[in-house]
């Protein structure tokens, strides 16, 4: 718009909400507006989501100002205002958060911003009610123009955002303004004046020349933090090289760092520099960091002397503890003083503005065909609000019958449901009489089959016995055995001997009567041996089965007897024989040695 706006534009000025129709028009005057790149999203949902409050202010048909302004609970406050507002609220509490305000520049100054803010209010007032109880922006720290207009409608500079803004590929500084409402307030940590009253104590202590206020630090102050920390600084060490330019973001960005790497070395103590940084109330705990140090230090110091002091006007003494309620009341009256001070001083400050104002408006002609339009206004739009309001009770309506409806549906749904599960658990299943009778055969088979287990292994275990007393019965014999055949073989062995003594053939022909009954006594031994060996082994031997039959060790034994009863006149086989008998029962099929010498040598 090139031509001249008249100061009576306001008038004409008419206020509407966005549609999806002004996406392009937005878009636009946002580009002129701020340096800022919004995505196409965002447009969409200020035009369209219901969450969003936003409000066009036209002139003649063009848009000329809008703001765009959410309300939300609390708990979905960013990190960085988590602390707008104290945590003795609840939770669902909300705040209002203007996204964008903006008027055109050639219709700035004409109260057409001020009537956005105000709609904006009068709509939290009428959705959110009392629920509400802040409404915060962010701004860049640049935007002088922005800061003047908030401040002078009481908005409250909370926090200082360093790197807050991405311009263009370059981080900007910003600021975030709070305007408290409906009794809102922010946390006590940054306002309750214990810390800053102990931090104003300490300082005066130590001989700080300038006078500090607790209203000094309710907003961020990075002109009062550099200077005392400068002041703090020389007074620990006064030969210190710390530059105090602080004129530009990078001189305070360092000045800060050289600050707590200076006192982190030479006083061993560790500074948050972001909370420096903010220059605020919560700079303030750091700042008790090293006054405290300082104040101990001179404490310490006139202990001594003070000591001396006491003794020298004991006498004057006086007792103050009943003077302590009144020490507290006149605190407290020094902090409402203080605080009815700063906002005296910000009224007065606005005088100046609001005169020319107060005057402007009072020097107005009062114009009917002005007032009538305007009325004529408000009052379509009240009705299309009403009517609005309308449509979204006969919506509810409608939906509440729906609602209704379904439900009903669903109770018959249910209630048949569980009709028919009644008639299911009543009725008895065809199969239940089969299941039981074969259920109790099951049972029955199932005990035989214990009984006969247990019997099985019984006996496995009374077979196991018997074969293990067999083995112990035939492993004694076979030693027996053994035993007998070696002392046969000493025998024998003697009776050579006792032969090769005789010197001539009537000695032999007179010992063959001892030699024939030695012979006798001989073979009535091995009958004897072999009667033992009959009588000690069993009748039958069963290894690895329950069934009978002969095996092929009792035939060869069988064998050997009716060898043995054949061959008793002749020595040689007899041996032979008993040998055998000997050897065959064994099982691991051992073979006994043959005798070194036979019965022929007799």
């Amino acid at each position: 718009m090139t031509e001249a706006v008249p100061s009576s534009a306001l008038s004409e000025v008419s206020l509407r909400l966005l549609c999806h129709d002004d996406i392009d028009t937005v878009k636009h005057l946002c580009g002129d507006w701020f340096p800022i790149e919004y995505p196409d999203s965002w447009y969409r949902d200020i035009t369209s989501n219901k969450k969003f409050f936003s409000l066009a202010a036209t002139y003649r048909g063009d848009i000329v100002g809008m703001i765009v302004a959410e309300i939300k609970n609390r708990t979905k406050i960013h990190k960085e205002d988590g602390d707008i507002l104290a945590s003795s609220f609840s939770v669902d509490t909300q705040v209002a958060y203007i996204l964008s305000l903006g008027v055109v520049k050639e219709f700035r100054k004409h109260g057409i911003g001020s009537l956005l803010l105000e709609s904006l209010k009068d709509h939290i007032s009428t959705t959110a009610q009392d629920h509400c109880k802040a409404i915060y922006l962010h701004v860049l720290t640049t935007n002088n123009t922005a800061i003047s207009f908030y401040e002078n409608r009481d908005f409250k500079q909370h926090h200082y955002l360093p790197y807050y803004y991405s311009i263009r590929g370059v981080l900007k500084d910003g600021f975030t303004y709070v305007l408290y409402i409906n009794g809102g307030h922010p946390p006590w940590t940054i306002l309750y004046p214990f810390s800053l009253r102990d931090f104003t104590e300490m300082m005066r202590a130590l001989g700080y020349p300038r006078h500090i206020s607790m209203e000094n630090f309710r907003t961020p102050n990075f002109g009062l933090v550099s200077e005392v920390l400068l002041w703090l600084v020389k007074r620990y060490e006064p030969q210190n090289d710390i530059p105090s330019d602080v004129e530009t973001e990078q001189d305070r960005v360092f000045f800060i760092k050289a600050i707590a790497q200076f006192m982190a070395t030479k006083a061993h103590i560790k500074l948050n520099t972001k909370k420096l940084y903010q220059a605020d109330g919560y700079a303030v705990k750091e700042l008790l960091k090293i006054t405290s140090v300082l104040y101990n230090a001179m404490k310490t110091k006139g202990m001594e002397g003070s000591k001396r002091a006491e003794e020298d006007v004991s006498k004057f003494k006086f007792d103050l503890g009943s003077k302590i309620a009144d020490l507290k009341a006149a605190r407290q009256l020094a902090s409402e003083i203080t605080s009815k001070g700063a906002s005296l001083y910000d009224l007065l400050g606005k005088e100046v503005e609001l005169r020319e104002l107060r005057t402007e408006a009072v020097a107005r002609p009062l114009e009917i065909n002005e007032t009538e339009k305007v009325m004529r206004i408000a009052i379509k739009d009240i009705l299309a609000q009403v009517q609005k309001t309308k449509d979204l009770l006969n919506n509810v309506a409608s939906d509440e019958a729906n609602l209704e409806a379904k439900i009903e549906k669903r109770k018959l749904e249910l209630e048949r449901n569980r009709k028919r599960l009644q008639t299911l658990q009543s009725v008895r299943p065809a199969f239940m009489d089969e299941y039981e009778k074969i259920e109790e055969e099951l049972q029955k088979q199932y005990e035989i089959y214990l009984e006969k287990f247990r019997n099985l292994a019984y006996l496995e275990q009374q077979l196991e016995d018997h074969h293990r007393m067999e083995q112990e019965r035939f492993e004694e014999t076979e030693n027996t055995l053994r035993l007998m055949q070696n002392k046969l073989k000493e025998e024998g062995k003697r009776l050579l001997k006792s032969g090769s003594n005789g010197d001539s053939d009537v000695d032999i022909q007179e010992d063959d009567e001892s030699d024939s009954e030695l012979e006798e006594r001989r073979l009535s031994q091995l009958r004897t041996a072999m009667e033992v060996l009959t009588q000690g082994q069993p009748s039958k031997h069963v290894v690895g089965t329950m069934q009978g039959g002969d095996t092929d060790d009792d035939e060869d034994l069988e064998d050997s007897e009716m060898d043995m009863e054949d061959d008793e006149d002749d020595d040689d086989l007899e041996d032979e024989s008993v040998a055998l008998s000997v050897a065959k029962p064994s099982r691991r099929g051992r073979k006994p040695e043959p005798l070194e010498e036979s019965d022929s040598d007799f």
